[in-house]
């Protein structure tokens, strides 16, 4: 009885298998295919999004002009240098924060025009209070073209971020800064992010509102950081002239207090 009914079941053909096995890797391939044409093309519209944005973020005279090493080269009104909103409308400041937490001997400040006006150095510890590290007169003179100002700083614990302040209203013009050294046992960290007071870029609408995610942004007083790498000298847009006034280098208008 059970050899004839296994006599009367119809056989599957080989090629009955195989088609339902090819139908089925088609399937799957198409799926695949669809997914990886989503995938490439959401990458390359994220791609551009992101260097719309590294553009954007390029600004001269731009807080992300102190990111990193120094390079600005020469002294004058050089966009790869970071420039107050004002020329002397008020008091200052840049916060920078670096990679790691070290207790640092020297800050050295690269000032590429109108120096001489730090007054002031302070330090955030673990629980985010301000210490102040340094106090006095900055060492390069203000009557020099540029100068690199190497603070010597008394901290009595390992920080990761820092604060200069500047006198830009006592020292007549823009006091531009092209980056900010943390030394540490005769090793030099460059910042990583920096934000500020007031920044040159900002005039322009350019550079800001581009926040790192769930990181603060600076604009004119209210918290924006930007921590991308530095663009070279003429690459960013310099801010449009204003009608009427005398333009410095690069495009920026003569304004006076």
């Amino acid at each position: 009885m059970q050899e004839s009914e296994q006599q009367q079941r119809p056989r599957r053909a080989w090629w009955q298998f195989n088609l339902r096995t090819m139908l089925v890797m088609l399937a799957l391939a198409g799926f695949g295919s669809a997914w990886w044409r989503d995938h490439f093309h959401l990458s390359q519209q994220l791609k551009l999004a992101q260097d719309q944005l590294n553009g954007l973020g390029m600004a001269s005279w731009s807080t992300q002009q102190v990111v990193g090493a120094p390079n600005t080269s020469g002294a004058g009104d050089i966009p790869t240098a970071w420039a107050s909103a004002t020329q002397d409308g008020q008091k200052e400041w840049l916060r920078l924060t670096y990679k790691k937490s070290v207790r640092p001997t020297i800050v050295e400040i690269h000032e590429t025009y109108n120096p001489g006006s730090v007054t002031k150095v302070t330090a955030f510890d673990w629980r985010g209070n301000e210490v102040v590290i340094w106090s006095g007169k900055d060492p390069t003179p203000t009557t020099a073209a540029r100068g690199i100002s190497r603070i010597p700083v008394k901290c009595k614990f390992k920080t990761n971020e820092i604060r200069i302040y500047l006198d830009s209203d006592k020292v007549p013009g823009w006091n531009e800064i092209d980056a900010v050294g943390l030394v540490s046992k005769g090793k030099t960290q460059w910042a990583d992010t920096c934000s500020a007071s007031s920044c040159y870029a900002s005039r322009s609408g350019i550079g800001f509102g581009l926040a790192v995610p769930g990181q603060p942004v600076t604009v004119s007083g209210s918290n924006v950081v930007i921590t991308r790498s530095k663009t070279l000298p003429g690459s960013a847009p310099a801010a449009p002239p204003t009608t009427g006034a005398p333009v410095l280098p690069f495009g920026r208008p003569a304004t006076s207090r």
